[in-house]
């Protein structure tokens, strides 16, 4: 479980705000830490994010091979459809 998991978004905001204080305040000692638990803080508030949108029932999101797979035939059929015009 890393710092982030588990903290609602407010506490990611306060936590991501005194991060930024130290950095300016020249901890650079510590900067790429800090570099990365602000990254980990923005991955877990955009699944908080996320998860807020779609948690409202019907409204998943698509699903990837869905995307994939309806693309794949329309781009077969046009072409065959140049093959013909040849």
């Amino acid at each position: 479980m890393t710092v982030v998991e588990g903290k609602d978004l407010e506490e990611l905001e306060v936590m991501q705000q005194t991060i930024a204080v130290r950095m300016t305040g020249g901890e650079s000692k510590i900067g790429d830490q800090l570099q990365e638990v602000i990254r980990l803080i923005r991955v877990e508030k955009a699944k908080k994010f996320l998860a807020q949108i779609y948690s409202s029932g019907d409204d998943a999101p698509p699903s990837y091979d869905d995307c994939k797979t309806d693309a794949k035939p329309e781009r077969e059929d046009r072409i065959v459809d140049a093959d013909e015009e040849v």
